[in-house]
């Protein structure tokens, strides 16, 4: 397992959070990135490894 780093960005519930998750590989982080995201309230979770940025999931945009 590894140690990913993950940053919730966005508005809710606070700024911006910080979370250590650990993985089995790079596919892994990014199946984790994206059930984090629909998880919590963030707009954006990305996964680094190290100074590596690994996955990016996005919340879609609510259609007007």
């Amino acid at each position: 397992m590894r140690t990913y780093r993950c940053y919730f960005l966005g508005e809710a519930p606070a700024r911006g959070a910080v979370e250590h998750v650990e993985c089995v590989d790079d596919a892994d982080a990014t199946s984790m990135a994206e059930r984090l995201l629909q998880k919590h309230g963030y707009d954006v979770v990305e996964m680094w490894d190290r100074a590596r940025l690994v996955a990016r999931a996005e919340r879609a945009a609510a259609s007007a």
